[in-house]
């Protein structure tokens, strides 16, 4: 069955920018390369095998297993004489396709339904682009979203901080938040940030009460508003860490 290819337009897009996909049933034997491409470039097999020669080695991919090629790389694939494989593919640049370069290894095994369903394509003629761009993000999340994952759970954690310290939430909010053990959290939290889940909670507080003291705001008004439930305990805190009260810093400050 000889190779079938979606036309694309090239609409340019920052992050993810689709540019070919199709699929094909090869011959017996069928060999494409050696050639380098200028985009990265994932074959997904449905059926049979082949032979994928990359930089780093010659790898077997058999059916559910992706082969995996970026910009400038020369390789060549060729299909099983005995049982000849059949693959999707999609092509694509973009600032966040080269997250795919962090794979361990560019043949990998994939699970997900994601590239039967790129094949929907045929029968789109609006928006075709954007639905193959979608189906992208799918596939990145699949090849990228475990490995990604603990990076994910600071980044969360600091954000859910940042637009809620006002309130009177605590690390352990903060961990059952982001769905993760606070012991956990705030081990990778230490090897993030040099700081623990709490301190990096306090500290964050204090930046904004230093903001509202500067303002002319009240030393009540500063602990309130940026998450102190109590002025004591507040005063306390904010002269352990910056050496002044916060009477202190407002006037050196204002």
């Amino acid at each position: 069955m000889p190779a079938v290819e979606f036309p694309l337009v090239d609409l340019k897009l920052h992050d993810i920018n689709p540019l070919l996909t199709g699929h094909e049933a090869c011959e017996s034997g069928h060999r494409f390369g050696p050639f380098a491409r200028d985009c990265h470039l994932i074959h997904y097999v449905t059926n049979g095998t082949g032979v994928f020669s990359h930089p780093t080695g010659n790898y077997t991919v058999k059916k559910g297993q992706i082969f995996l090629i970026h910009p400038g790389e020369l390789t060549t694939y060729t299909a099983d004489k005995n049982d000849p494989w059949t693959y999707i593919w999609v092509g694509f640049n973009g600032t966040v396709a080269e997250r795919l370069r962090a794979l361990p290894s560019p043949v990998l095994d994939y699970g997900a339904n994601t590239f039967f369903e790129l094949l929907e394509a045929a029968n789109i003629t609006d928006m075709r682009e954007e639905f193959i761009t979608a189906k992208i993000y799918e596939i990145l999340y699949v090849l990228l979203g475990q490995r990604e994952q603990k990076p994910h759970y600071v980044a969360q954690a600091k954000n859910f901080i940042r637009v809620n310290y006002m309130l009177p939430i605590t690390a352990e909010n903060v961990a059952a938040t982001v769905g993760v053990s606070l012991r956990y959290l705030s081990r990778l939290f230490k090897a993030s940030t040099g700081s623990g889940v709490q301190d990096y909670l306090i500290r964050t507080r204090l930046h904004h009460a230093k903001q509202l003291l500067a303002q002319g705001s009240t030393v009540s008004e500063a602990a309130f508003q940026s998450g102190f439930n109590d002025v004591s305990h507040f005063s306390k805190t904010f002269k352990k860490v910056t050496g002044l009260s916060p009477s202190n810093y407002g006037e050196t400050s204002g």
